[in-house]
């Protein structure tokens, strides 16, 4: 494509919604017959040579995904609205998700307005530091699958950090979490959640437990009590 149609791309193109590819290695090293019988005979005599020849491909293969992914951020310019989605029933590889994330949000923080993003609780910390002076919306969906409480609250803290350091800027805040996060418990994430003085709305979606949930939805509606327009949630 020439330069126009790069500019046009770049102008154009205001919302991306990006999801993970799985990057696998082939074991193969040879295409011939005679190649793979080869390769059996070294499979025998020198197993740790195939596998290193393995590990090789597969780190070829994730530095050509990271720099399509690196392309994209570098095209686009005027990114508004960005959707990260992770299947967590496959078994993606984190470098993937950091390259989503970090620098995107480094290279469209400056047009950034709405985030989305579904994602394991362990990858959640990875954009901490990074300022977003107009982002107005964010919706989180937080997995925690088998992370035990300590763990997830480690990793709740950063995130807090992440929301606070956001607090002049957002009007809507919508936290979803998964049937799958067997120790997920948020009573201590909204006891910490400070004031967000521009918040306007606030989504919640969460397995109903018949006890915890009612207390966690006022707590959050409270926080922001004389802004806040619209509370919902989701059992």
């Amino acid at each position: 494509m020439g330069p126009r149609v790069h500019q046009w791309i770049a102008d154009v193109v205001n919302c991306v919604h990006i999801k993970p590819w799985l990057v696998n290695p082939k074991t193969d090293t040879y295409q011939s017959r005679t190649g793979n019988a080869l390769n059996s005979v070294a499979v025998l005599f020198h197993p740790e040579c195939i596998r290193s020849q393995a590990r090789k491909k597969f780190e070829k293969r994730m530095e050509k995904a990271l720099n399509h992914v690196s392309t994209l951020i570098s095209t686009l310019t005027n990114v508004r609205g960005y959707t990260i989605e992770w299947d967590q029933s496959q078994n993606y590889h984190a470098r993937l998700f950091l390259s989503f994330l970090q620098p995107a949000l480094q290279s469209w923080h400056s047009t950034l307005t709405h985030l989305s993003i579904h994602v394991p609780l362990d990858l959640l910390n990875s954009f901490v530091t990074i300022k977003l002076p107009h982002l107005t919306d964010i919706h989180i969906s937080l997995i925690s699958g088998n992370l035990t409480l300590r763990e997830i609250n480690i990793r709740l803290d950063g995130f807090l950090v992440s929301l606070h350091n956001l607090k002049d800027t957002l009007t809507s805040i919508s936290i979803q979490t998964t049937s799958s996060s067997l120790h997920l418990e948020l009573s201590r994430f909204f006891r910490y959640l400070g004031t967000f003085p521009h918040l306007r709305a606030v989504a919640l979606t969460i397995p109903f437990d018949g006890a915890s949930f009612p207390w966690i939805h006022k707590r959050s509606a409270g926080s922001s009590r004389n802004t806040l327009q619209r509370s919902s949630h989701y059992p």
